[in-house]
């Protein structure tokens, strides 16, 4: 029943609207045919990519504004250093957390605005002013941007 290479290779059922996925890199008729190496990774890492890539396909991948995000990143690399990062729009429940003179501070984005210690703010200079008695940029102070050089 196998021929003259064994038995043939166990083929699962396909996924929902997908190909047979077969033990052997089956091809439609089911006969063995030589693929390419497999990837030189970690069966942890791999069933992360296999998991990945079927939640991909049944719930569907990254946003475009998100693909675009991170190929502007890949793009500013330069010599394995990242330039400065990028603007990201904070979104509703993001949570900021800093740290100042060994007090943990967390600032929770709103829809419009930030809540910190029971309050609404407007801006996120205001809280920094509040935590620290001085003036400071607040995305600055909470890590979301760089000083800029002269």
């Amino acid at each position: 029943r196998g021929g003259p290479h064994g038995p043939p290779p166990h083929t699962y059922p396909p996924p929902a609207g997908g190909p047979a996925v077969g033990g052997f890199f089956s091809s439609a008729g089911g006969a063995p045919r030589p693929g390419p190496p497999a990837p030189n990774l970690s069966p942890d890492l791999l069933r992360l990519g296999i998991g990945y890539r079927m939640q991909e396909q049944k719930l569907g991948g990254i946003s475009r504004s998100t693909r675009s995000w991170l190929n502007q990143i890949a793009a500013r690399t330069t010599g394995g250093e990242l330039a400065r990062p990028l603007p990201r729009k904070l979104t509703s429940g993001t949570r900021l957390v800093r740290d100042w003179h060994g007090v943990g501070y967390t600032v929770i984005v709103l829809d419009h605005g930030f809540e910190y210690g029971g309050k609404r703010w407007n801006s996120l200079t205001a809280i920094a002013r509040a935590i620290t008695g001085g003036h400071w940029n607040g995305p600055r102070f909470f890590g979301l941007s760089e000083r800029r050089k002269p």
